[in-house]
């Protein structure tokens, strides 16, 4: 299958500090998280046709190591398996060649305003 990466920088309204999730000015995991998630939904967007669009299902982390302010990480992301309408990944978050986080992920294909439909 494919694999889709990108790159971040790690910025303070990105630790988890700032957040909210610890108390400390490393990457915060809701971040890593986000991150995650983002590279997955746009490694799907050929896939989509006009009016559609994916939605997290699942997520599974391993966060394994603390990243500073400043820091480049890069996620990659592969898909795994897919029946048309969901779609499953395997991840990585590297600093350099120091793995930072690593998981699974799903999505699901939606039509956009079908799906915004069930908040009325």
């Amino acid at each position: 299958m494919t694999v889709y990466n990108m790159n971040f920088t790690v910025t303070k309204e990105d630790t988890a500090k700032e957040i909210g999730s610890g108390s400390l000015p490393v990457l915060a995991t809701p971040r890593v998280v986000a991150m995650a998630e983002h590279t997955c939904m746009l490694s799907l967007d050929e896939e989509l046709e006009n009016g559609e669009t994916t939605v997290g299902a699942f997520i599974d982390i391993k966060h394994l190591r603390p990243t500073r302010i400043g820091a480049r990480v890069k996620v990659s992301c592969e898909l795994v398996q897919t029946d048309g309408k969901l779609f499953e990944f395997v991840y990585d978050v590297y600093e350099q060649d120091m793995l930072v986080a690593s998981g699974a992920h799903k999505r699901v294909k939606v039509d956009s305003e079908k799906f915004m439909s069930q908040l009325q």
